[in-house]
């Protein structure tokens, strides 16, 4: 699946907005887009627009619908029921039920701090580059560069 992309600073790609399933995203949700993609905790190494995008699509549309429920929601947590007696309004357990589903993808996805150190996610760990991985690995304790043993070679 090849998406339209907007390039972030540091050259990580955001992907565009998949193709909202009734016509038009809400603005909240295009913000809930933005953010997931410009966390410092979501690697670009590890999360790929190619292959995780069905799993995402499903959970921002999720997001999506859990916004336009909530806004009916709030204009009338009470409904009349069948004999006129006042109910709690039903679309309060289809609330619960998507973010149950969002919930599930944030895990899967690290989006909490339980769910990244599950994951194995260090916060500070995650804007490292390689660079600066390879670069630490080149120093001894002392900060002085590191020689390698006689006989061993680094191809680069």
């Amino acid at each position: 699946m090849t998406l339209p992309a907007k390039k972030r600073k540091g050259a990580t790609v955001v992907p565009a907005l998949p193709t909202a399933p009734g016509g038009k995203w809400l603005g909240q949700t295009k913000a809930v887009w933005k953010t997931f993609w410009e966390s410092p905790v979501i690697d670009p190494r590890v999360v790929s627009p190619e292959t995780d995008m069905i799993v995402l699509h499903h959970w921002i549309t999720y997001v999506d619908e859990w916004f336009r429920t909530m806004k009916i929601v709030r204009k009338g947590r009470l409904v009349k029921g069948s004999m006129g007696q006042a109910v709690l309004n039903p679309l309060i357990r289809y609330a619960m039920q998507l973010e149950d589903k969002i919930l599930k993808v944030a895990e899967r996805f690290g989006l909490d701090p339980l769910s990244r150190m599950r994951l194995g996610i260090a916060f500070g760990e995650a804007q490292r580059s390689l660079a600066d991985l390879n670069a630490e690995m080149e120093e001894d304790e002392e900060g002085e560069e590191y020689e390698m043993p006689e006989g061993f070679e680094v191809k680069k």
